[in-house]
């Protein structure tokens, strides 16, 4: 809606909009079966009165109602031609153009009716629609003003006006023309929608949801209603409800199932931060990866490393689940690969918590000591783990029969503290004290 060139999203939901503004001429849009009866009777009667305008313009609206455009294009200039002074006519076959695409020949049927019948509502809000479409915003404004200053009662020519404010950005004015709209056609759910989607673009969330509502209320499987409505819920955080309404977009129109993926992802990602403050770290680490899998997002991959931390914490230090614990270390380095050093450094801090927290078993502490080590060879590790060894050297060595393991300890402790002259000499110093 903006002078920006639109993202395809973006452009799909000013197609949408279009999509949901009224059809000037039913017959004209319609592709229903022709009128074969009608058709022929008139037919025979222009067989004996030639120059019979109105009979030519109701014939081609028999055409147009069945998709015979371009025999209802001939019909509508016969009108034309043998009553040239009638706007309708011309505003007839301005809608066939419109309805083929040919804009400029519209736009001039459109004009020249103006200038036969200066109060013709038709002309006005046909006009004005042809100039909405071709982006034209300003001069559509403009039209329908004209228009809505002969007929101000007349809902269409509100409901263009208040989209062509729209695509200017000036959605206040838009969502004043809809409430025009909706007073004079309580009944109208495209008309409710509309409202909805300007007061929400104006932060009116509460008023937003109100107009959403009473459009899904008279009509639950409108496209457009439903999509606003779960942007609307999405934005006030209840994202189960968004959720629903995605879906019955996605049920009326597949091929939306794709374009909702950004906001599908933040669904995810909205469930993944409440579990987080739930303390289900596991729960939020798959609404996290079902998120990114939709839509790769910076901030919910840092909310799933953290989730990542959490259990991986969660699994040593409360459940002592250490099978667990690698498990999902191995699943965080796939979905992290460039980070794998800072994960090896995490992990490593959390063997060595969960070693410092053994208090009875010197042997179970060095062995957690020990994987900590092997994942992150820092110096902080090496000297936790050759402290914790030399801890076993001193126990076996003053245990009855514990020579030959208090010996091992030893030589396994000078091994990690090669290279370290303070540490080997503190190995040594205890050794010979032990006589070992």
């Amino acid at each position: 809606m903006k002078q920006l060139p639109p993202s395809a999203a973006r452009l799909s939901l000013r197609l949408l909009s279009c999509v949901t503004l009224i059809c000037f001429c039913a017959s004209a849009l319609a592709n229903g079966q022709l009128n074969r009866y009608e058709v022929d009777k008139l037919s025979k009667h222009l067989a004996n009165r030639t120059e019979d305008a109105a009979a030519y313009a109701t014939r081609a609206g028999y055409w147009a109602a069945a998709g015979f455009y371009d025999l209802s294009l001939k019909d509508y200039s016969l009108a034309v031609y043998y009553d040239p002074d009638s706007a309708d006519y011309l505003v007839s076959r301005a809608i066939v153009h419109f309805t083929l695409k040919d804009y400029a020949k519209a736009d001039k049927d459109c004009r020249n009716a103006i200038e036969l019948d200066g109060a013709n509502l038709g002309a006005y809000r046909t006009r004005s629609h042809i100039l909405l479409h071709l982006g034209r915003y300003k001069e559509a404004i403009a039209i329908a003003s004209i228009g809505l200053a002969i007929g101000p009662s007349d809902p269409k020519l509100w409901r263009i006006r208040g989209h062509a404010y729209g695509e200017i950005d000036q959605t206040v004015k838009a969502a004043n023309d809809l409430r025009l709209v909706v007073e004079i056609e309580p009944k109208n759910a495209e008309a409710w929608s509309d409202l909805g989607h300007f007061l929400q673009k104006n932060n009116d969330l509460d008023g937003a949801l109100s107009a959403l509502s009473k459009s899904y209320f008279l009509n639950n499987t409108l496209l457009a209603a439903n999509l606003h409505l779960g942007q609307v819920h999405l934005a006030q955080g209840h994202v189960d409800l968004a959720e629903k309404a995605f879906d019955r977009v996605v049920t009326v129109s597949p091929s939306w199932q794709s374009r909702l993926n950004m906001s599908y992802a933040k669904i995810d990602a909205s469930r993944g931060v409440y579990e987080v403050g739930q303390k289900n770290w596991l729960a939020a680490i798959q609404h996290f990866n079902k998120s990114l899998a939709r839509h790769r997002d910076a901030s919910v991959r840092l909310n799933l490393m953290d989730a990542y931390k959490a259990q991986l914490r969660h699994l040593l230090m409360h459940d002592g689940n250490a099978t667990g614990a690698e498990s999902l270390f191995k699943e965080a380095t796939q979905n992290f690969p460039h980070d794998r050093p800072a994960l090896n450094r995490y992990f490593s801090s959390i063997w060595t918590d969960w070693g410092l927290a053994e208090k009875g078993n010197l042997e179970t502490a060095r062995l957690r000591f020990n994987r900590a080590w092997k994942l992150s060879q820092t110096t902080e590790t090496k000297k936790t783990l050759i402290e914790a060894t030399v801890k076993l050297m001193e126990y076996y060595g003053h245990k009855s029969g514990g020579t030959t393991a208090a010996r091992d300890a030893y030589n396994e402790a000078l091994k990690l503290a090669i290279g370290n002259d303070t540490l080997t000499l503190m190995i040594q110093k205890k050794a010979s004290a032990m006589n070992l």
